[in-house]
């Protein structure tokens, strides 16, 4: 009985250090930066008609971005 409960004990625990490791890795922050992005652009155009400075777009929690091409909101 004890042996069963020390697995299930240590599966769980690989487990929560898997998904600890995936909400710490580089991939899963910037996939939260383009939800973020992705947030206050959609927020942006309900509430301004003024489009992006051409050529820069400001997040909240990095600096500017510089792209390619400017955005432009529809």
């Amino acid at each position: 009985m004890e042996a069963c409960q020390a697995d299930a004990a240590d599966g769980v625990k690989g487990r929560a250090e898997k998904l600890l490791n995936i909400f710490q890795s580089d991939l899963f922050q910037a996939l939260l930066d383009i939800q973020e992005f992705y947030e206050l652009t959609v927020c942006e155009s309900q509430t301004s008609s003024r489009p992006h400075t051409p050529g820069q777009v400001r997040t909240p929690t990095h600096s500017v971005i510089h792209m390619a091409t400017p955005l432009s909101v529809t």
